[in-house]
C-alpha cells in the first residue's frame, strides 16, 4: 500500500464527517482506513530501519516492529498477509545479523587464537545469517574471522 492510495481514503473520510451516510460503508471505510494507516506505518518503520550501523540497536527495532503488530491486533486490524510475512521476514534477518555481529565482536580473541569451538559456532551463525540473506558486508567479516 502506497502513502498516496492512504492520502486519498484519508482525505475522503474527512470530507465525510458532516455527511449523512449508511452506517455500514462508514463502518467499512473507517475499517480500511485503519488498516491502510497502520500498514503505512509499518511499511515507512520496515522501510526506514533497514540497516544499522549499530547491532545494540536492533533489539530494540525488532520490538518496535512487533509493538506495532500487536497493537494491530488488539485494534482487531486485519494486515495483509504479505506484509506479515514482510515483517517475519524482517525480524528473523534483524536477529540473525545480531546474533552474527555480536558473536563476532566477542570472539575475535578466541578466534585468532584457533579455539575451534568458537570458529564453529561462528560458522554457524555465518550459515544461519546467509539463509536469512543479512548484508553481506557483516557476513563478510566474519567469514573473514573462520578463515
Amino acid at each position: 500500500m502506497e502513502k498516496q492510495e492512504f492520502s486519498v481514503l484519508d482525505s475522503a473520510l474527512s470530507k465525510c464527517d458532516e455527511i449523512d451516510i449508511g452506517v455500514k460503508l462508514r463502518r467499512a471505510a473507517d475499517v480500511a482506513h485503519a488498516s491502510q494507516k497502520q500498514e503505512l506505518k509499518i511499511k515507512t518503520f520496515l522501510t526506514a530501519k533497514h540497516h544499522h550501523n549499530n547491532y545494540k540497536d536492533i533489539r530494540n527495532d525488532v520490538k518496535a516492529v512487533n509493538d506495532m503488530i500487536e497493537e494491530a491486533e488488539r485494534k482487531d486490524i486485519a494486515l495483509d498477509s504479505n506484509l506479515v510475512s514482510e515483517v517475519n521476514a524482517f525480524t528473523s534477518r534483524l536477529v540473525s545479523e545480531r546474533n552474527l555481529r555480536k558473536q563476532r565482536e566477542l570472539n575475535i580473541e578466541s578466534i585468532s587464537s584457533c579455539d575451534q569451538k568458537m570458529v564453529d559456532k561462528l560458522q554457524g551463525l555465518i550459515d544461519d545469517a546467509t539463509t536469512k540473506a543479512v548484508e553481506d558486508e557483516y557476513i563478510g567479516a566474519a567469514s573473514k574471522l573462520t578463515g
